[in-house]
């Protein structure tokens, strides 16, 4: 008895290469822009890691390679998003030590999101 399990790995308009790694049995984002809680791990481009946390809320705009990141997510899925250089840009007023403009790849599993009425993608 074996499993037999499909990875989705689409690349976005942008460059953005998003792939399933486990689908969630929760609520769906719906493509609407959403405040998301997730655990995460950033890596660079050399595989290390770079970034670990657990219940952290992302907001929208504060990284510009992670706004199509939630997209159609349902929450429990695991995901791998690998973001260009040129869209890893923090919102400034954020004051984040994450380093930008470097290839990334971030890990996270989407815990909870709240969706923000009439902001559609």
């Amino acid at each position: 008895n074996s499993d037999l399990v499909f990875v989705i790995e689409v690349t976005d308009a942008y460059g953005i290469d998003i792939q399933d790694v486990t689908t969630g049995t929760g609520e769906e984002t719906a493509g609407q822009q959403c405040v998301a809680v997730t655990n995460y791990t950033i890596k660079g481009e050399d595989g290390k890691e770079i970034e670990k946390k657990d219940m952290y809320i992302w907001f929208p705009g504060e990284n510009q390679g992670m706004t199509t990141a939630f997209d159609g997510m349902k929450v429990g899925g695991k995901r791998i998003v690998k973001i260009p250089g040129q869209l890893n840009i923090n919102a400034p007023q954020l004051e984040s030590t994450r380093a930008q403009n470097v290839p990334i790849t971030v890990e996270f599993e989407l815990v909870a999101f709240r969706n923000i009425p009439g902001q559609r993608r």
